[in-house]
């Protein structure tokens, strides 16, 4: 499956990408090979919640990551909005062979639950943990 925006961030993902207020931050949570749902039904879903409801599931021994910083750029040459982040890295990454990532948006870490994430992108990424 291709990478994707969901809907309900198309026009408007920028502006979560800019981090505000203090708390939010984004979260990259790893997708399970197995039973990913495709494209024309995941990008319909507004929360986490709605994403894991079906027969996609989180690939949890990895486990999720917080980013807390970002840097982004329009470039009206390439007509683009470019998103920087920190690299991510999973030390000893086991468990279920993953299918994707997402990139959901969390306005305040400090409370909340998945139906309080937003997811922004899909990103596949075929790859079996191997430590």
């Amino acid at each position: 499956m291709p990478s994707f925006v969901f809907n309900i961030v198309k026009g408007s993902s920028s502006s979560y990408f800019s981090l505000d207020p203090a708390n939010s931050a984004l979260v990259v949570v790893p997708l399970e090979f197995s039973g990913l749902e495709s494209k024309s039904v995941l990008e319909d879903k507004t929360t986490l919640t709605q994403v894991l409801s079906g027969s996609t599931n989180e690939q949890t021994t990895m486990g999720r990551k917080v980013v807390t910083s970002t840097t982004s750029e329009v470039d009206n040459t390439l007509n683009a909005f470019t998103v920087s982040a920190d690299h991510q890295t999973w030390v000893s990454a086991s468990g279920s062979q993953v299918g994707g990532f997402l990139v959901c948006y969390d306005e305040d870490t400090t409370t909340g639950t998945d139906n309080d994430l937003i997811p922004l992108t899909y990103h596949e990424w075929d790859i079996t943990p191997a430590g």
